[in-house]
């Protein structure tokens, strides 16, 4: 089953954990294929898109890789976990 896609601009928390989870099933579809370069890339984009949804839903800025990584840290520091 193929999660459908939000349209441009419209990246909402709900947008974002579409996106996520739409890449979460491309990865498992290139795990099948034996395509592990494929499946890191689509991982490391359900991780992204998992993390700008926090962010979004916590009004924390969330436009670029350097964000990520700062979303990412924070939530450890949250979590107790560095």
């Amino acid at each position: 089953m193929v999660t459908a896609l939000p349209e441009p601009g419209q990246l909402t928390v709900d947008g974002h954990a579409q996106i996520s989870r739409r890449f979460l099933e491309q990865a498992r579809q290139h795990l099948a294929e034996h395509d592990r370069l494929q499946a890191a890339e689509k991982i490391w984009g359900a991780t992204a898109h998992a993390l700008k949804a926090i962010a979004e839903q916590r009004g924390w800025i969330h436009n670029n890789h350097a964000h990520i990584f700062d979303i990412a840290e924070q939530l450890a520091l949250e979590f107790g976990r560095e």
